[in-house]
């Protein structure tokens, strides 16, 4: 009897075991298969940025050529004048004709003058226009990290700490002490803030980008819904608000409503300050 009891309970203790693995690759295939989604999302997204550049690019080329197609064709008349300047005879009948053509020169050379000063002045404002859209476009797109901290986990499996089992982590963690200042990192609309279930209290952000980010396990909340924030504002600070075995701020970017790797966003550190 105790023999069997014993047969039966190796029997299920390798059952689990085999459970266990079967979760384990299951996950796995879940997880590589959102590695292949995100790296087709960013391909497409980067595909899109070029097209907008090249867009762009393309519209300031058209404006630059009709704007020196213009200077041509006042070039050409002063040549034209010039020509004629050359070819007519200091004769005492004609020197009103001769005022006249000299006026006219003059009047094109001041006119070529401040068709130059146009082209320069539309130059440069496409040039600083051209910098704004890029700028504001880089705001938008979450870069650094959230707070000043260790990240102590990342995105993909690991061993839950409160559960103890194996759970997809779908952010990243960054441990810092209780109060620490959780900064915006990118441009956007508080879309919540409030609590929401095992994140605790969080903000969530909506990014021009059509990125979110979400900010959870907050003690503190120093922003409310609709509220625009510009990149490095405060909106939170670290806490150990649901379900959370420490102080930290787990960290998440949402793209179409799916959660994605933020290690990414994270290198590309745009500010060299301390949290971003």
């Amino acid at each position: 009897m105790y023999a069997t009891i014993k047969f039966r309970t190796r029997c299920l203790v390798l059952l689990v075991l085999f459970v266990s693995m079967l979760l384990m690759e299951l996950q796995q295939q879940q997880t590589i298969a959102r590695f292949e989604e995100r790296n087709q999302q960013l391909e497409i997204s980067l595909r899109q940025q070029r097209e907008q550049f090249q867009e762009v690019s393309r519209l300031a080329e058209d404006q630059t050529r009709e704007l020196w197609a213009e200077v041509e064709r006042h070039q050409l008349d002063l040549v034209a004048v010039g020509r004629l300047l050359e070819q007519s005879r200091p004769l005492a009948p004609r020197r009103p004709l001769l005022a006249a053509r000299s006026g006219r020169r003059q009047h094109l050379r001041q006119s070529f003058v401040e068709l130059r000063r146009l082209v320069d002045r539309q130059q440069g404002e496409l040039g600083r226009l051209s910098q704004a859209a890029q700028d504001l476009f880089q705001r938008s797109i979450p870069s650094g990290s959230p707070c000043a901290g260790e990240m102590t986990s990342g995105f993909g499996c690991r061993v839950h700490p409160i559960y103890g089992i194996g759970k997809f982590h779908q952010g990243c963690d960054f441990t810092a002490p209780y109060s620490t200042k959780i900064f915006a990192t990118a441009d956007g609309v508080v879309l919540r803030s409030d609590w929401l279930g095992g994140y605790g209290q969080v903000v969530e952000l909506q990014h021009p980008s059509g990125l979110c980010t979400l900010y959870a396990h907050c003690e503190q909340l120093k922003v409310t819904k609709g509220q625009k924030v510009r990149k490095g504002d405060w909106i939170a600070t670290v806490g150990q608000t649901g379900l959370a075995s420490g102080p930290h701020c787990h960290y998440e970017v949402h793209r179409d409503g799916k959660q994605i790797d933020p290690t990414p966003f994270l290198a590309a550190t745009v500010r060299g300050t301390a949290s971003l």
